[in-house]
């Protein structure tokens, strides 16, 4: 009985002696990351570091954060963050966010608020990211005037190629609204809910946490498989294979399905969206387009994107505004 009493007690000095290393290790990694980024000429900053959790989890929490890779580079900064991870499981790593973040890309200022958003990470000894979910219950983007809010966000990755520069990528939505975008301008409704995503998305570089430029990997193509969301009456469906340029305009081609495109017009024909003239004639427009794609109630036809600019075969219907990419600066 002694002995076994003996052993508890040498194992839990020698638990509490790799608890304690793994920590000091932690702290010692996360001032070292920050070390070097800064003789990279990076903006990096933070106001104080705390790592806790024994005896079982390493509970980083970092304030006052500041990342910036160069003059004239995207810049985020947010007031905390945590990780959590469980000391004897390295690979995997759970991030909560705090309630507001900011990004400043290419003279945009995009601001973020959240409600529980927490993103789970699980990685490969050299850094490569394998997964990494992410939740929130709110989300909230506002840019330029221009806003969404989603609620009930679920978006998983995973890896698909060795390099780490391709993923699967699979987002769900209960609902979105939208500010300037207007979308009442053009379906009666200003949300859009059950939104769903599955696309396959090409990276400019590697996921690796180990590598501070894969921090700000830019999508270079996207393979959307389906984009699906009910705008009030009517289902909007899109696929197809999207290019990113360096300016981030889209190029490719969209297949779109829009079904019960009758009940939007009702709609925005109740609540005087559009002036009846207009409607009339976009009527008669999407009414010769359903009869082509073989269904009247359903209109089912390929929209061309070059440069950001939108067409329906030869019509141009507007344009999209440029993605900001996170671009690293040039050594």
């Amino acid at each position: 009985m002694k002995r076994l009493a003996i052993m508890i007690v040498a194992a839990a000095f020698a638990w509490s002696g790799y608890w304690f290393w793994s920590a000091n290790r932690l702290e010692t990694a996360t001032e070292t990351w920050f070390s070097d980024r800064q003789s990279d000429g990076w903006r990096a900053e933070y106001g104080s570091l705390n790592v806790s959790g024994f005896p079982n989890r390493l509970d980083r929490r970092m304030t006052g954060l500041v990342l910036q890779p160069g003059a004239g580079a995207v810049r985020w900064t947010a007031p905390f963050l945590q990780t959590f991870q469980l000391s004897y499981q390295p690979g995997h790593v759970i991030v909560a966010f705090p309630p507001n973040q900011q990004i400043s890309a290419a003279g945009r200022l995009t601001e973020i608020s959240s409600d529980s958003m927490r993103a789970s990470m699980r990685y490969q000894p050299n850094g490569m990211v394998d997964r990494l979910n992410l939740e929130a219950e709110v989300l909230n983007v506002l840019s330029k005037g221009q806003s969404i809010a989603l609620a009930g966000v679920k978006a998983a990755t995973q890896r698909l190629d060795d390099a780490g520069k391709s993923y699967r990528v699979a987002l769900t939505a209960a609902s979105a609204a939208t500010g300037r975008l207007r979308l009442g301008s053009l379906t009666g409704q200003d949300s859009l809910h059950a939104l769903q995503l599955d696309a396959t998305v090409d990276l400019d570089r590697a996921l690796n946490g180990q590598d501070p430029a894969s921090l700000l990997p830019a999508p270079i193509a996207i393979d959307l498989h389906l984009f699906e969301a009910n705008m009030g009456a009517m289902s909007l469906k899109l696929s197809g294979p999207l290019t990113i340029d360096a300016q981030g305009r889209l190029n490719g081609s969209l297949s779109t399905q829009i079904e019960n495109w009758r009940g939007a017009l009702d709609q925005m024909r109740s609540q005087k969206a559009l002036p009846e003239v207009a409607l009339e004639t976009i009527a008669a427009a999407l009414e010769v387009v359903a009869q082509l794609s073989g269904r009247s109630d359903t209109l089912d036809v390929t929209l061309r994107l070059d440069r950001g600019n939108v067409f329906f075969g030869p019509v141009p219907l507007g344009s999209l505004a440029p993605l900001a990419l996170p671009r690293l600066p040039s050594n």
